[in-house]
Formats: structure tokens, C-alpha cells, sequence
């Protein structure tokens, strides 16, 4: 599936937030907002 994926250009959606809008990610959560995959994007 990999080799194929990497074949036609399929690449994932990702929805990221940064952590301070944890809030914001949790009430998107529970109302159902959230489509695909989310990531809080952490300090570096």
C-alpha cells in the first residue's frame, strides 16, 4: 500500500494546531469538527 501510495501521489490530510490552542482542538473534537487526522503541533 505504501509503494503504491508513494506511486500516485497519495499523501495523508493532517489538520495541525499549535499547543496553545489545546481548547480549541478538545471543543472541535467533541462537536465533531475534526476530519481526517489532527496534530497538536508542540514547541521545538
Amino acid at each position: 500500500m505504501m509503494e503504491f501510495c508513494a506511486r500516485h501521489g497519495i499523501q495523508p490530510q493532517v489538520e495541525s494546531l499549535p499547543m496553545h490552542e489545546i481548547n480549541t482542538a478538545i471543543a472541535r473534537l467533541r462537536s465533531g469538527d475534526v476530519r481526517y487526522r489532527f496534530v497538536l503541533d508542540g514547541p521545538v
